[in-house]
């Protein structure tokens, strides 16, 4: 008898612990698969719209991008997965640095798209065009003419290409010292790259030799450059060189 109570009672709270806790796992799992189904597999919530934001850009036309994204994804599920549509731009549009997607239920993909931005201009003895780049080493693009704007590499050693990644360490070092004499508001006037990176600073004009680095010594060194040049201004003395590869700099009068 006492077995059988036993046995109900135990029976009894099965069941209970059954209806509190399982259940609402089961309507839980039902809810969400229901709900995947619907977003993947329903004809409603597919792409019908793409939209590209900003709606233009320096470098490349947005309405290009529109169009291969439209060909591409235009009917297919609005949760598609989020790296096949920014490897579709990545392939196409090398230009473009960064691809965020936003989901606007039911019909809409918004695109957020950033670009490269140039950082200087690189000239070399075989080419006669001025070759754009942006920081990181990136050939943007090709022009006949100078932006006052943005520094000029004269480099001594191979030919660049558009669309190529540059990855000589004197010519990617040159561009990070550049970067941050811009942070530091030190004018360039040249900067040229053979065995040594040479960069001549504007007003005043100065001769400053900088060893191959990483980019935490860069700024650093572009901050003890500005010491410098604030220094011997103000002690009125006009230096012609500056050797930034050692610990202490070599500076030449």
């Amino acid at each position: 008898m006492l077995r059988r109570n036993l046995s109900r009672k135990f029976a009894i709270s099965y069941k209970l612990r059954f209806k509190r806790i399982f259940l609402p796992i089961f309507f839980i799992g039902v809810f969400v698969f229901a709900l995947w189904f619907l977003l993947t597999r329903s004809t409603f919530f597919v792409v019908k719209t793409i939209s590209i934001d900003p709606d233009t850009l320096e470098l490349v036309s947005t309405e290009d991008i529109k169009k291969i994204l439209e060909n591409r994804f235009l009917g297919k599920p609005i949760l598609l997965p989020k790296k096949d549509l920014e490897n579709a731009v990545y392939a196409n549009f090398p230009v473009i640095k960064e691809v965020a997607t936003v989901v606007s239920l039911p019909n809409t993909l918004v695109v957020k798209l950033r670009e490269r931005e140039p950082a200087a201009y690189i000239k070399t003895d075989f080419q006669e065009d001025y070759y754009i780049v942006d920081a990181e080493g990136f050939v943007l693009g090709v022009s006949a003419v100078l932006n006052k704007d943005l520094p000029l590499i004269n480099y001594k050693g191979t030919m660049v290409f558009s669309g190529s990644i540059l990855t000589d360490d004197k010519i990617l070092s040159s561009l990070r010292f550049l970067e941050e004499l811009r942070k530091s508001k030190i004018g360039v006037f040249s900067c040229t790259v053979t065995d040594l990176i040479v960069i001549t600073t504007a007003d005043p004009m100065i001769e400053v030799v900088i060893p191959v680095n990483s980019d935490e010594r860069y700024s650093e060194e572009a901050i003890l450059l500005q010491k410098i040049i604030q220094k011997y201004s103000i002690e009125g003395k006009s230096v012609r060189r500056i050797d930034l590869r050692f610990s202490n700099p070599i500076i030449d009068f």
